[in-house]
């Protein structure tokens, strides 16, 4: 018996109907589905734009001068909009956000003063910042942990916060100014670790720079604040990490790791006031470390009994 092709079976036309009516709402609920979002994920991208945060605390007046114009923000991908040519120095000393506010007369249309707010993360990546942006005719001001003025400007830092308040006409009270952002400042720094500046007492402080990575090609020191003294008649250079013992434990361990590996000879001296570090540096000549509690603080001079004294005695 030959099998016979049987005709495909048909829906009656009333499904058929019933089908193209639906066809417009299935694709009405994929848009609407498409066009929902996380909630969750949006205020994770609020949490990592300080600068559009900024501008919510900054106030809408300055030193009596009004907002000129809508605040701006921005952030690591669109940086090189505002300071094209310098983004990529804040990009690499840690810079996370930055709101910029013009202020100026009652209807100006230019503003007489701007202020660049940035966060740069870490209090001691804004010290970094400030400190290497400093001209040499600063002169320190009271404002904020650490403020100086310069020409028609003055920059400072309040924890993780780099401000830089610029005038561009006559007559600005910029000190004035600070002192109003200096409290705003305060209240937005967050609860991160304090800026620790304090070295030990080893003669007359000359300089303080701040070196982010590679401190005088030793990898493994990061985040380093070094200081110049002045000490009976010579200059002498130190060198500070802060942080909790347990970072200090593994930099002290990381470092005696770079020693061994480039062959430079190193011993352990212990005195009744605690132990340090001596180096016998082919590169840097004889210098000696303490990593004691939470500092790492090294100088680059034979070690002598004053210094000893000064250095063991700040790490109790």
């Amino acid at each position: 018996m030959i099998a016979k092709d049987l005709p495909a079976p048909t829906a009656p036309a009333w499904a058929r109907l019933l089908l193209l009516l639906l066809l417009p709402l299935f694709a009405a609920a994929l848009y609407l589905e498409g066009q929902r979002f996380d909630d969750g994920l949006i205020d994770l991208k609020r949490e990592a734009d300080p600068g559009r945060d900024a501008l919510a605390f900054l106030p809408n007046e300055m030193a009596g001068l009004a907002v000129v114009g809508r605040g701006r923000n921005y952030h690591k991908d669109n940086l090189y909009e505002y300071i094209n040519g310098h983004a990529e120095y804040y990009l690499s000393a840690g810079f996370t956000g930055l709101a910029v506010m013009e202020y100026g007369p009652g209807g100006a249309q230019q503003p007489s003063l701007v202020l660049n707010l940035y966060h740069m993360g870490e209090p001691l990546y804004a010290f970094g910042a400030l400190m290497d942006e400093l001209a040499d005719s600063a002169q320190p001001v009271d404002s904020g942990d650490m403020g100086f003025s310069v020409d028609q400007g003055i920059n400072l830092i309040v924890g993780p916060w780099y401000a830089q308040l610029s005038a561009f006409d006559e007559g600005v009270a910029l000190e004035q100014a600070a002192r109003q952002l200096d409290p705003l400042l305060q209240q937005h720094r967050g609860d991160g670790d304090k800026l620790d500046l304090s070295f030990p007492e080893l003669g007359t402080p000359l300089e303080t720079y701040f070196v982010k990575e590679d401190y005088r090609g030793i990898g493994v020191l990061d985040n380093v604040l070094e200081r110049i003294f002045e000490r009976n008649g010579a200059e002498i250079t130190a060198f500070l990490l802060t942080g909790k013992s347990a970072k200090i434990g593994q930099t002290r361990d990381d470092l005696l790791g770079f020693l061994d590996q480039d062959g430079i000879e190193y011993s352990l001296q212990e005195t009744p006031n605690g132990d340090y570090y001596r180096v016998e540096d082919p590169y840097e000549g004889e210098w000696f470390f303490v990593a004691r509690n939470e500092r790492l603080i090294g100088v680059f001079t034979p070690p002598e009994a004053g210094l000893l004294e000064r250095i063991l005695g700040s790490s109790e």
